[in-house]
């Protein structure tokens, strides 16, 4: 059981197959997909919730993943399993327009070309609600502690570039006495 704390971007109602418990077989069906922007790590991860009748009476009415989503409320959504969903990057959506990934995707060779194909993860969730004082507050601390770790790591680079830059004027003020 996995629980991600975080604001909602936004959610919608997609179709996707699904097996008949009765007959085995695949049919059409629906599931809400929500997207949440963890407080944890500052990222965008995807929920599905399958829309048997049974699940629908856990979750919230439309109206109130709405009204949470426009108030930016935090809500704590319980998931019980994760994929990582593979797509390929395209340099160009349907309407012509430069796509920008948040992240890079990983290139394989392909005959003469190469593809970029980047991940999803996505969620098989089972529940939803807001999220309480004490949620907030280890939100907050887990946030804090992310944002130190990235902190870190930048000045670990800032450094690096520092030196470089440092052997870099060495070199051009040694350069420049040798030609004298």
């Amino acid at each position: 059981m996995n629980d991600t704390l975080g604001k909602m971007v936004l959610h919608h109602i997609e179709q996707t197959p699904v097996t008949n418990p009765q007959t085995g077989e695949l049919t059409e069906g629906e599931q809400l997909v929500i997207t949440l922007k963890a407080s944890g790590d500052e990222k965008e991860y995807q929920f599905q919730f399958p829309m048997s009748e049974e699940a629908m009476k856990r979750l919230p009415p439309d109206a109130q993943l709405t009204e949470w989503r426009n108030k930016g409320q935090m809500v704590i959504i319980s998931s019980s399993t994760m994929r990582a969903n593979p797509f390929e990057h395209k340099a160009k959506g349907e309407d012509g327009k430069p796509i920008k990934y948040p992240q890079p995707g990983k290139v394989f060779p392909v005959g003469n070309k190469t593809i970029e194909i980047g991940t999803v993860l996505s969620f098989s969730a089972y529940a939803i609600r807001e999220a309480t004082d004490a949620d907030r507050t280890r939100a907050e601390e887990a946030n804090g502690m992310y944002n130190e770790r990235r902190n870190e790591a930048r000045q670990r680079g800032i450094v690096a570039k520092q030196d470089k830059a440092k052997k870099r004027t060495a070199d051009a003020i040694a350069k420049a006495k040798q030609k004298k």
